[in-house]
């Protein structure tokens, strides 16, 4: 009896052993007896952080799902076209609550906040990003310190997380594309 207890054994390790590569249950849709791990990233900020914004993020949450699913992107900072070797299992992102949104309208032509002094002060080609009075370590500072500038701290557009569900539920897994 011990024979046959020791020997069930063995085979039945051999089949789960032999049932996936990498992940032991993935491929039979199986539990995983050695427990599961998930392999993702925690903190991805788009273009709606004004942190990412003023270092020369312009990528969307779009961009960012299809990045995290190993598809071909952009860079925004140096147009190179980058792909992950391996999808992530998950991604969260984490873009700030202050100045959401905003951020991209002050470079959005048909923004009314492109005409403000700070949207000018922001494109403006010759700032110096070291001058304490720059737009860009007015917007940092702003963050640091918890005061808005100006009335860049509210929109009176549309919100952009309004969007926000038909998004992200474009990539649940559980969804048929």
């Amino acid at each position: 009896m011990t024979t046959t207890i020791l020997a069930t054994m063995l085979f039945s390790g051999v089949a789960v052993a032999a049932d996936s590569v990498g992940e032991p249950g993935r491929d039979s849709k199986g539990p995983n007896p050695l427990k599961n791990v998930y392999f993702g990233e925690q903190h991805l900020h788009t273009t709606n952080s004004p942190d990412a914004f003023v270092i020369g993020v312009r990528q969307s949450w779009d961009e960012a799902y299809r990045w995290a699913m190993g598809k071909e992107v952009k860079l925004s900072t140096s147009g190179e076209t980058i792909k992950k070797s391996t999808p992530y299992d998950f991604v969260a992102i984490t873009d700030h609550a202050e100045y959401f949104g905003v951020m991209p309208s002050l470079i959005d032509s048909k923004d009314p906040l492109y005409q403000t002094d700070l949207a000018k002060r922001l494109r403006d080609p010759n700032a110096d990003p070291h001058d304490p009075d720059s737009a860009i370590n007015q917007i940092l500072k702003s963050l640091v310190t918890g005061k808005p500038v100006g009335k860049h701290s509210r929109r009176s557009a549309t919100p952009p997380y309004g969007f926000l569900p038909s998004v992200s539920d474009g990539y649940s897994p559980n969804r048929a594309r």
